[in-house]
């Protein structure tokens, strides 16, 4: 009769003791999900999470492979397992490391749903959602400059500003290409350009600049770009860099001052001699009477005047000094050999009494410099000799002007 009380009594030590032992596995529960993270190995974009943690969000290019790496509370006692939505997503769990490897194909929010089993043999569930994205395409800017220069101009592109649209996802930009009108195009890793042109070679050049992303895409700007120098009529002049000065390298024909204000064209001879304001007239180009060149308005483009004669003195000592420089000066189409690019031509000239001598053996060139209220200095080169001279003109004549860079 005493064993069955034995019995009894080992039997409600075993349930007490069990019922301890679930006790305690109940007070050591921990919520998995309260401490789960997931990071990407590779940040090439940020993982958002939802206040629960149990939903994250990414963004990814199109065949572009992420890693994310997980941890959660009690790590090594948990068993995991994934599914996607689609069978066309590149999906993978290494159970070593935690690592989630996942390649978006197709446009669209795939979702990769994380099944945890916790110590307890309880299910908890992650999701990551990720917006699969096709290639954002760059953008190409570029601005274009020029540095007058020996012979020619030295063009700079710069394209540094050019962005691949979505470099938050790991895009960038690997080459760049230039165009500079029928050159051949140059394709570099640099995004600063830089080339010269022939002094020959001014007026408006159509320039392209093209980046090509990382993902193998295209983008281009086209502009023009003016190689030399313009007037208010929109005419284009090249220029000559000769010593320390820079030279406008033919002779200005605008009909307005660098205000927009019309140049009065005076075809009426009589009014040559007795007028004090700005006029010109035609003759071999256009022809400007001394007011017109001193006008407040200012006859050359920005950044350019007209010379005086000390300035003038700088240019024919550069070239030799008297005795030496007028075939430098001269075009080789007027007996000269033109090596300072300078280029000058036959000009005439319309005297003070509104009369054109079309001289095709003398050019004159106003300077600002006076000599007395009714004479300033001119520049007369003729085709003729090695030296040129320097005599004092009525103001009402009609000379040619060439301008100077500030």
């Amino acid at each position: 009769m005493k064993y069955p009380s034995i019995v009894l009594s080992i039997l409600v030590c075993l349930i007490l003791v069990t019922s301890c032992d679930n006790r305690k596995d109940a007070w050591n529960t921990v919520n998995v999900l309260s401490g789960f993270t997931l990071q990407k190995v590779n940040a090439d974009s940020i993982v958002y999470k939802s206040l629960n943690s149990s939903s994250f969000y990414d963004t990814l290019k199109i065949n572009l492979p992420a890693t994310y790496r997980f941890t959660t509370p009690r790590m090594s006692e948990c068993k995991f397992n994934i599914t996607y939505n689609h069978n066309k997503s590149a999906c993978s769990l290494n159970q070593t490391t935690h690592e989630l490897t996942y390649t978006g194909l197709l446009p669209g929010t795939d979702s990769v749903k994380i099944d945890i089993t916790d110590p307890w043999a309880q299910h908890k569930y992650v999701t990551l959602n990720i917006n699969n994205k096709t290639n954002i395409p760059g953008v190409a800017l570029a601005t274009t400059s020029q540095k007058f220069v020996t012979g020619g101009y030295e063009i700079t592109i710069d394209a540094s500003k050019s962005y691949d649209g979505d470099a938050n996802l790991g895009g960038t930009i690997v080459y760049y290409e230039y165009t500079i009108g029928s050159f051949p195009a140059v394709k570099t890793t640099k995004a600063i350009y830089t080339d010269t042109i022939p002094q020959t070679q001014f007026g408006n050049w159509p320039i392209q600049v093209r980046i090509q992303d990382n993902d193998n895409a295209w983008s281009s700007i086209s502009n023009s770009f003016l190689i030399g120098i313009s007037d208010n009529d929109l005419h284009n002049y090249p220029v000559a860099v000769i010593g320390t000065q820079v030279w406008m390298a033919a002779n200005l024909i605008t009909t307005k001052y660098s205000d927009g204000t019309p140049i009065t064209n005076r075809t009426d001879s009589a009014t040559w001699s007795t007028t004090t304001t700005g006029g010109y007239g035609t003759g071999n180009g256009i022809l400007y009477n001394w007011y017109a060149v001193t006008n407040s308005k200012h006859i050359c483009p920005t950044g350019w005047h007209v010379p005086n004669m000390n300035e003038w003195n700088t240019l024919i000592t550069y070239l030799g000094g008297p005795g030496s420089f007028g075939p430098k000066l001269r075009n080789t189409t007027w007996s000269g050999t033109n090596s300072s690019g300078f280029t000058a031509n036959s000009t005439g000239v319309v005297s003070g009494a509104g009369v054109y001598s079309a001289s095709s053996a003398d050019g004159y060139w106003w300077s600002t410099s006076t000599t007395d209220n009714t004479h300033a200095v001119q520049l007369h080169l003729s085709n003729t000799g090695n030296d040129g001279f320097q005599p004092a003109g009525v103001k009402t004549d009609g000379n040619a002007v060439r301008c100077l860079k500030d």
